[in-house]
């Protein structure tokens, strides 16, 4: 019997131009409104970055045993998560039903529980390659 997936739940915003649908990238782009990424100050398009790398490494950890939900804090959803766990800054990760993780610092932690929870050892590997 298969075991049932851990979810981990990223609270964090996701830059417009990310995830549009084709519509909605036809009408921005014809109507001279879509500027892409480059609205956004670079310390926004680092974050997002980089939790966009946090996230995919967790999946190489979790496989196919995490399932990762991504919510906006804009977005209904995103609001009722930061506001059910008291999120006050991004991103945040909720893990199972409710270890919550604040910020980039806190991923080698995050990372150590999920390997625990699994029952794996591999040692998490940050973006530039140096274990954390």
């Amino acid at each position: 019997m298969a075991r049932k997936p851990i979810l981990l739940e990223v609270i964090a915003p996701i830059l417009e131009r990310v995830g549009l649908c084709f519509t909605c990238q036809v009408v921005l782009t014809d109507a001279g409104l879509d500027r892409g990424q480059d609205a956004y100050p670079d310390e926004w398009r680092g974050d997002f970055e980089a939790t966009l790398g946090v996230v995919r490494r967790l999946s190489q950890i979790g496989g196919d045993d995490l399932m990762v939900r991504w919510s906006d804090p804009r977005s209904l959803r995103g609001l009722y998560l930061s506001l059910r766990h008291g999120v006050r800054r991004y991103p945040t990760f909720i893990l199972g039903k409710g270890e919550r993780y604040v910020g980039h610092d806190a991923v080698p932690a995050l990372a150590s529980r999920l390997e625990a929870l699994l029952g794996r050892k591999g040692g998490y590997v940050s973006e530039d390659s140096a274990p954390i």
